[in-house]
């Protein structure tokens, strides 16, 4: 069977892209138009939400990944069992891949080799991610004598929440660094998303019992804004996209040049959202060990 199928204009059956993957967490539901950007349409429902985005943006649990995704039109988008609609265009799922969005690790990794991958991933993060990232306050320098700015009241509240989240003081933690920042979704949610998906892998690779941890954070980090909650919550079940699911693989089996290429594939996210989730997954992974 063919992994891809055809959009068409239900009255002119003019082809306007194939269709390439959907997400194994979209659920069934009306939904609205939330934003639409060049590579991507995200439309939501509540918390829940759905993204019709381009092959440069790639799979993910909520992704519907089109050739020509700037095609579509509609304001609304029908989600059923086995179709979905948007406009006058119908999409039926039998021809389509559906993409797994959960973490298997591989069998031939080991602790060593798991160490350096996370090393180097964290080196070549600090190269490749954006200026206005979370990544580049991690470090703690900031100075204590420049004057009051945004930038400056930022970098404070993240590494105060940082320093409680190190504490075991988990609630509190995500309280300062949810809603900071830039983009569409803030950069502290971003950076959350990483940080649950990281008690998810410690759980994974470690046997660690990280479910209390990640319910308190997930519920702490709750907030109105759909994107951020529909990303959290894939992340609370250990869901990823591709590109991240590329990078953890990378680290996992300590490949320098697969991490290299994966870290620059979601370092592209956003104009900091996978740098930011990435500083968050390194965060998490660095973080003191929990009890099995």
């Amino acid at each position: 069977m063919s992994t891809t199928s055809t959009w068409a204009w239900c009255s002119t059956r003019r082809s306007v892209g194939e269709f390439i993957s959907y997400g194994d967490l979209i659920s069934p539901g009306e939904y609205r138009l939330h934003s639409r950007f060049r590579r991507a349409i995200n439309f939501a429902h509540g918390s829940q939400l759905v993204s019709l985005v381009d092959e440069s943006v790639g799979a993910g649990p909520l992704n519907v990944v089109l050739t020509r995704v700037a095609e579509v039109g509609g304001e609304c988008l029908l989600v059923g069992d086995d179709s979905m609609q948007v406009g006058t265009v119908t999409l039926d799922f039998a021809g389509a891949c559906r993409y797994d969005s959960s973490l298997a690790m591989p069998t031939d990794s080991d602790s060593a080799s798991f160490d350096r991958g996370l090393s180097f991933f964290k080196e070549t993060l600090r190269v490749l991610a954006p200026a206005h990232s979370l990544v580049h306050l991690r470090a703690g320098d900031e100075d204590a004598d420049a004057p009051a700015s945004f930038e400056a009241a930022l970098a404070e509240r993240f590494v105060r929440g940082c320093h409680l989240l190190e504490e075991g003081e988990y609630a509190a933690g995500t309280q300062w660094v949810k809603g900071i920042g830039y983009g569409l979704t803030p950069s502290g949610d971003d950076f959350l998303c990483g940080f649950l998906i990281a008690l998810h892998l410690r759980r994974l690779l470690f046997g660690e019992n990280t479910a209390a941890i990640t319910e308190t954070v997930f519920h702490s980090a709750a907030s109105r804004n759909p994107l951020s909650m529909s990303f959290l919550q894939c992340a609370r079940r250990g869901r990823v996209s591709e590109k991240l699911r590329n990078v953890v693989t990378a680290i996992v089996k300590g490949e320098h040049e697969s991490i290299l290429t994966a870290t620059r594939a979601l370092a592209s996210v956003g104009e900091t959202s996978g740098a930011d989730t990435a500083a968050g997954l390194i965060f998490g992974l660095e973080s003191c060990r929990v009890a099995a």
